[in-house]
């Protein structure tokens, strides 16, 4: 008996196959249609599950819908099956439950086994690091991929540096002005053309709270993986990175204090390596004033959007702004510098649409 079903869009596919008890699927997702883009061999990393048949194929199919996943998914109904698989291929990663982890599955071409547990402790098998089974698909997605950057050796020929790469930033000197609501709304702009990601730079920043995220991780784990100087930056990005309809982000740090912490030139390595070592094209940087270097990392921005109002106050703390830039010699920014006058006595809960419309309007990709 054979079937094959394939389902999917344009710009995410997935063909599953069953098979003799055997289900597998295989995400073509953006990441790896990027690769085959800017090299001739991928090389497929095998993700294997091996847990009750039902609850491992919903599994594998919400994997599947990840834009990055970057592995061959397989879903294994029996020890056997896993068995004569492993002989012929490499496991790069096996998700299996507690119940089924035996001394003869330790023996098998597996490279990183991680527990699936349902709440069960394990304590012979305690070495290996184990995922409760109940919470959602990207949650244990995420753990996952955060285990496996700290195993795993960078991926061959996998680089983006041909590509093309744009930063641009949202500043603004003048404070309560939409400057946040503007950076998501560029984002989402050009999140429909190209892969985009948004970075939070801001001190006490709302944004996890709008989106109502409860998340561990943010964007001080991947400054400090960075800091270890290991070469896995790429699964990391992947167990850190969340998602909007048009575009992802990472969540903002969550003290000034991190913030100030991190130097201009970790700034300048995150986006060289977002931009050798992903496949985004495009990186919207919504500052604060907390940045160590922010003339420096605004000067690494194609272009700068400030939005402002039109007030004697607003325009005065503008020339003050631009006279400082001129003074420490980053006339570069200035000249990267577009102006967006919100209208007199806007109200808060309308310049999020001022936003959208004038980014709608304006912004040609």
């Amino acid at each position: 008996m054979f079937l094959k079903i394939l389902k999917g869009s344009m710009q995410h596919k997935e063909f599953c196959t069953f098979s003799g008890g055997s289900y597998s699927s295989f995400a073509a997702a953006h990441m790896e249609e990027a690769v085959n883009q800017r090299r001739n061999i991928l090389e497929v990393k095998i993700l294997a599950i091996l847990d009750e048949l039902r609850y491992s194929i919903k599994l594998m199919e919400s994997f599947c819908e990840k834009k990055n996943l970057g592995f061959q998914v397989r879903v294994f109904s029996n020890v056997e099956e896993l068995e004569y698989f492993a002989k012929k291929n490499q496991l790069e990663i096996l998700l299996i439950t507690g119940r089924m982890m035996s001394e003869r599955i330790q023996q098998f071409n597996i490279g990183k086994i991680i527990l699936l547990s349902d709440g069960e402790i394990y304590e012979k098998y305690s070495d290996y690091e184990t995922i409760y089974k109940y919470q959602s698909a990207e949650k244990i997605l995420k753990e996952i991929l955060c285990y496996y950057a700290e195993y795993a050796k960078p991926a061959a020929g996998m680089f983006f540096g041909t590509k093309e790469f744009e930063v641009y930033g949202v500043y603004s000197p003048v404070g309560r002005c939409g400057k946040s609501a503007l950076a998501r709304a560029l984002a989402g702009k050009h999140g429909k053309k190209k892969r985009t990601l948004l970075l939070d730079l801001q001190s006490f920043s709302a944004y996890p709270e709008q989106l109502g995220e409860e998340e561990l991780w943010d964007l001080a784990d991947i400054i400090y993986f960075l800091r270890q100087g290991k070469k896995t930056f790429l699964y990391k990005l992947g167990s850190i990175v969340r998602n909007q309809e048009f575009y992802d982000y990472i969540l903002p740090m969550k003290t000034p204090a991190d913030l100030r912490s991190v130097t201009l030139a970790e700034w300048t390595e995150l986006l060289e390596k977002l931009s050798t070592d992903s496949d985004y094209q495009t990186v919207i940087l919504d500052f604060g004033n907390d940045i160590s270097g922010l003339f420096g990392l605004l000067n690494q921005c194609k272009k700068v959007y400030v939005p402002m109002f039109l007030d004697e106050y607003s325009k005065r703390k503008m020339r003050n702004f631009e006279a400082i830039l001129r003074d420490e010699n980053f006339e570069k920014v200035i000249e990267s510098i577009e102006k967006i006058v919100l209208p007199t006595g806007v109200q808060m809960i309308s310049v999020n649409r001022f936003m959208e419309e004038w980014t709608e309007r304006n912004v040609m990709l």
